[in-house]
C-alpha cells in the first residue's frame, strides 16, 4: 500500500494508527510526502517513506509537475496493490501519476480553504478540486472517500454514476486506549482549543471568548497547537504571544502530551469556520470524555450531539462560544455526564475497528483482501 500526502506531519499525527494497524497485518506500507521532521516517526511505526517533492500552500504548475512525476517513478519502483491520495492535491497528482488499472483510494478528509473563502483564487481552487475528485470518482478502479455527506455532495452533487464509486468513512479512528488517561479537572477549570493556528479555525473567537468568560468566572484559557507556517491562514506567533501577554489565554504551542492535556480539561473548544472533514481534536475529546463546544457546521455535527456530548454554536459568533462554555463550567453534573456519552460515541463511531472495517469493506470492493492479524 502506497500512502500519498502533502505533509509528513499529516500523515503521522492523524494517521498514525490507521497505518499501524496495516503494518500489524503484515501489509507494506510506503508513506510519500515532502520531508520533515515526523518522517522518523512513520519509519518507527513500520513503513517505508519516500520523498515526494511538493511544496506546501498553493503548488504552482511546474512544481505539481514535477511531484507528479516522481510520484508515478516511485508507485513504478514500488507497484502497491493500492494507492491512496490523501487530501486534494494528491488527488490531482494522481490524475497524471496513476495508471488506469491501478487501485487508487482517493481520501477527501476536509475541503479545507478553498471552500471556506469567497476570493477569486479559491473560486479557481473549487473548480479544479471539483475536476480531480470528478476524474477519480469516474475510474473502475479507484473510490473516493469522504468524512463526512456534506462535502460529498458539494463536490459530486446529489446524483451520478459516480457515487457509486464512493463510500463515507468519519474519520482515521481514535486509540481509545491513549485516551483513557485518568480524569484530573483542574482549579480553575482548564478550557482547551487543540487546532492548527488559523484564523479560519476561529482562534480569534476563541480569544474573545476567553476574555468574555473571564469578567464572569476564573478559567484557564488555553490554546495548543503549532503556527503551521506556509498556509495562507497561519496566524503569527507574535500575535499568538501578543494575546497571551494579555492574560485573556495562554499559547502552548504544538504538543505531543493531548491525551495528558485532556484528561485535565474541563471543555474542549472548536469555534471553526474552516472546509472540515470531521475535526481529529473533537474526536479525542470525545474519546477522552470532555464536553465540547464546536461550530454548528458538517464535520462537527458528525461528532457532536447537540446536548448530548456538547453544544454546537453558530460559527464566528464568540459570545454564543462564550455563552457555551460558561454553561458546561457552571454545570459540572451536566458537563460530566457530557463526558460520558462522548465517550461512548467515541466507542461506537470512531474506533479503529470500525473505521478498519469500513475500508475492509471499501478494499474487498476492489478486488483485495486485508490480511487478518
Amino acid at each position: 500500500m502506497a500512502v500519498v500526502a502533502n505533509t509528513d506531519w499529516f500523515l503521522a499525527n492523524f494517521l498514525s494508527g490507521f497505518l499501524a494497524l496495516h503494518v500489524e497485518r503484515g501489509v507494506e506500507v510506503t508513506a510519500l510526502s515532502p520531508a520533515g521532521r515526523y518522517v522518523d516517526a512513520l519509519r518507527g511505526m513500520g513503513a517505508a517513506w519516500s520523498e515526494l517533492p511538493l511544496a506546501r500552500g498553493r503548488v504552482s504548475p511546474a512544481n505539481a509537475l514535477i511531484a507528479a512525476r516522481a510520484l508515478a517513478k516511485a508507485l513504478r519502483e514500488t507497484r502497491p496493490d493500492v494507492v491512496h491520495l490523501i487530501t486534494a492535491m494528491p488527488v490531482l497528482l494522481g490524475r497524471w501519476a496513476t495508471h488506469p488499472e491501478q487501485k487508487v483510494v482517493s481520501v477527501l478528509p476536509g475541503l479545507g480553504r478553498a471552500f471556506a473563502s469567497s476570493d477569486l483564487t479559491s473560486v479557481f481552487d473549487r473548480s479544479i478540486i471539483r475536476w480531480g475528485v470528478g476524474w477519480a470518482a469516474g475510474r473502475p478502479n479507484s473510490r473516493v472517500v469522504f468524512h463526512q455527506s456534506s462535502d460529498r455532495v458539494r463536490l459530486l452533487g446529489l446524483s451520478g454514476a459516480s457515487l457509486s464509486n464512493t463510500a463515507l468513512i468519519p474519520g482515521w479512528g481514535v486509540d481509545l486506549h491513549r485516551f483513557s488517561v485518568s480524569r484530573v479537572l483542574q482549579t480553575p477549570p482548564l478550557v482547551v482549543m487543540i487546532s492548527r493556528m488559523l484564523w479560519t479555525k476561529g482562534v480569534l473567537e476563541f480569544v474573545e471568548a476567553a476574555a468574555s468568560c473571564q469578567r464572569v468566572l476564573k478559567a484557564r484559557f488555553v490554546l495548543v497547537g503549532g503556527t503551521d507556517e506556509g498556509n495562507p491562514d497561519a496566524i503569527a506567533a507574535s500575535q499568538l504571544e501578543a494575546w497571551s501577554s494579555l492574560g485573556f489565554v495562554e499559547w502552548w504551542g504544538h504538543r505531543q502530551d493531548i491525551p495528558e492535556i485532556l484528561s485535565k480539561a474541563s471543555v474542549c473548544v472548536l469555534p471553526t469556520k474552516y472546509g472540515e472533514g470531521v475535526p481529529q481534536s473533537l474526536i479525542e475529546a470525545a474519546a477522552a470524555g470532555v464536553p465540547t463546544v464546536a461550530s454548528d457546521i458538517p464535520g462537527c455535527r458528525e461528532v457532536i450531539t447537540q446536548g448530548r456530548n456538547g453544544l454546537l454554536v453558530p460559527p464566528g459568533d464568540s459570545e454564543r462560544v462564550a455563552e457555551a462554555v460558561l454553561s458546561l463550567l457552571q454545570a459540572p453534573g451536566l458537563s460530566a455526564k457530557m463526558g460520558r456519552a462522548g465517550r461512548e460515541i467515541a466507542r461506537e463511531r470512531f474506533s479503529p475497528t470500525v473505521i478498519l472495517d469500513a475500508y475492509r469493506r471499501l478494499y474487498e470492493d476492489l478486488g483485495l483482501d486485508l490480511p487478518e492479524t
